[in-house]
């Protein structure tokens, strides 16, 4: 199957185009990830294990760390999706993508080829993602200082990981796909930020709205519950991106999904029209 993929013509020229050396930063993004991983493995222990509390100094550490690792997670697939974008509007203007057109590929294959090169290309920033999914996995998992059983973590880890993973390749898809078809870069870089833009303003205002009522149910409540209503919200909200983010993938899924078969229903069409166009110059 994977053969199948890497024999795909466009993702074959355009990779041999790219070759920087990229195994020093593998190799940092490789440390990185596992210095991460053994600091929240601690963590995690230290506090569920021995019902201990992080120091204040501890606590600094872990939001820095937690803020840098949602940051990178939230802004890199957005690259790699315009990376896909930009690759494919300047090679469909090019004259290797005119020849390529006329072997008579379909468009799941061009946005497929593109995809792969767009991910080829960013491979150190997916590694890196790859490589801090699990210590933000196991990071979220420590909200409020509260212990958590130990065997939530290997899945917590996987799915975080998974699901990171899954975004990355789904949106470049979408994003690929939609500018081949629109063959309009700008646009269709618009197009994806204001997608990604909605659900992170969905996310924000679910939040906004759960914190206020959890402020509400304070105050009704007596002041004994405080603790079981706070772990409550911490359970919510750590829910919530998760959701979204599975939503979020859904959705680009079925666009990406959309933008196949409707460019290869066409694929016969457009391309007689490529074979037609030369003889009438």
């Amino acid at each position: 199957m994977f053969k199948h993929w890497t024999d795909n013509p466009i993702y074959a020229r355009l990779k041999k185009a790219d070759k920087p050396c990229v195994k020093p930063a593998m190799w940092i993004t490789g440390i990185i990830g596992l210095a991460g991983l053994i600091y929240s493995i601690w963590l995690l222990i230290t506090i569920s294990g021995l019902g201990n509390t992080s120091s204040a100094i501890t606590s600094i550490i872990r939001s820095i760390l937690s803020t840098i690792t949602w940051l990178l997670i939230l802004v890199i697939p957005l690259i790699v999706a315009i990376t896909g974008i930009t690759l494919t509007g300047k090679d469909i203007n090019s004259e290797s993508y005119q020849l390529v057109r006329m072997t008579g590929l379909s468009n799941k294959t061009l946005i497929r080829g593109y995809a792969l090169a767009a991910c080829h290309r960013q491979r150190v920033l997916i590694a890196l993602v790859a490589a801090l999914s699990p210590t933000s996995a196991l990071l979220n998992l420590l909200i409020e200082d509260w212990p958590v059983a130990l065997w939530l973590a290997i899945p917590a880890v996987l799915f975080e990981t998974i699901q990171n993973l899954a975004l990355i390749v789904i949106i470049t898809f979408a994003a690929t796909g939609l500018a081949l078809k629109l063959k309009r870069p700008a646009v269709s870089i618009g197009i994806v930020l204001g997608i990604r833009l909605l659900f992170g303003l969905i996310i924000a205002l679910t939040l906004t709205m759960a914190s206020f009522l959890l402020a509400f149910l304070m105050t009704w409540r007596a002041a004994g519950n405080y603790d079981a209503l706070s772990r409550q919200s911490d359970i919510f909200m750590l829910m919530v991106v998760p959701c979204t983010n599975v939503l979020l993938a859904l959705i680009l899924a079925g666009i990406a999904l959309w933008l196949m078969r409707d460019n290869q229903a066409g694929s016969s069409t457009q391309q007689g029209s490529d074979h037609v166009q030369p003889l009438e110059r």
